[in-house]
């Protein structure tokens, strides 16, 4: 990451924004890899994240999510590869993003069976448990 950003505030920053809300936040560098500031991950994406398949597709969505950044400055709001709700906004040294706030993960409004259902349909390649995931699921703010 840039030497700019003083890392014990950014730290700080997002301990706070946590305990704020009570949804993760982390920092992804200016290729959107996790910088893992802070590791708050929900139990959900800590699973799938344990798997190296889960951690592959991770990885891949935070990539492709940060260089298609389009919103107008802000944040970006989205749905990762397994459809839960996040939002991105570039940090910025003039034009350029140095780096990304991530924050998330979170679920929408809907009936959360009904999300469940969605992200469900998108795990064909888990081999683990889906009543484990579908209880780490229902811990989601």
């Amino acid at each position: 990451m840039n030497t700019l950003f003083d890392v014990k505030r950014l730290c700080r920053l997002i301990a706070n924004l946590n305990i704020l809300t009570s949804v993760p936040a982390n920092i992804l560098d200016a290729q959107g890899r996790d910088r893992y500031l802070f590791g708050g991950h929900p139990p959900f994406c800590k699973a799938i994240n344990a798997d190296p398949e889960g951690h592959a597709r991770c990885i891949r969505c935070d990539a492709w999510k940060a260089k298609h950044y389009h919103a107008d400055g802000g944040f970006q709001f989205y749905r990762c590869h397994l459809g839960i709700c996040e939002a991105l906004m570039p940090l910025y040294s003039k034009e350029e993003p140095l780096a990304y706030l991530i924050f998330g993960c979170y679920l929408d409004d809907s009936p959360i069976e009904e999300q469940w259902e969605r992200t469900r349909a998108l795990l064909d390649w888990w081999q683990g448990s889906l009543d484990e995931l579908h209880s780490a699921f229902l811990q989601f703010r």
